[in-house]
């Protein structure tokens, strides 16, 4: 596991503390413009769930994932969903569903601090890739 997901296992109380109740909705609203009503994102990062809560509460469907188990826990109560790890068991999630995910979502939210953590590169690469091919303003990286 990388030294950034052993950072937010051990530190995600106080991360969610810190970061659950910013306004960012200046942001979000942003976003949610550029998308159809009720259009399903991929919160990639997404961490204590803030974005993902503020978009099932604007009537978005929303799959969130994160690196960190315990934000995936503290995430899950948060927005009342399932919140999924992308690493189980060596292996991660994205990489066994890449494909499949971004092609089922209207949009994507992408944190560039969840690249870092991740440990394939070839995932970033295609990742990057992708953006660049499919590039509108869906695609989301903060």
């Amino acid at each position: 596991m990388s030294k950034t997901i052993d950072y937010y296992n051990e530190n995600a109380k106080s991360f969610a503390k810190e970061t659950q109740n910013l306004d960012f909705s200046a942001t979000q609203n942003k976003f949610l413009s550029y998308l159809n009503e009720g259009s399903l994102i991929l919160d990639f990062g997404c961490g204590a769930g803030r974005d993902t809560k503020y978009f099932l509460d604007h009537g978005y469907q929303v799959e969130a994932i994160d690196g960190s188990q315990e934000l995936c826990t503290i995430a899950s109560k948060y927005t009342g969903i399932p919140v999924t790890g992308f690493f189980m068991g060596g292996k991660t999630m994205i990489e066994e569903n890449y494909d499949l995910y971004i092609q089922q979502h209207q949009a994507v939210i992408v944190l560039f601090g969840s690249l870092s953590c991740h440990p394939c590169q070839a995932l970033k690469t295609r990742l990057i890739l992708w953006q660049k091919e499919h590039l509108s303003m869906q695609v989301v990286m903060w």
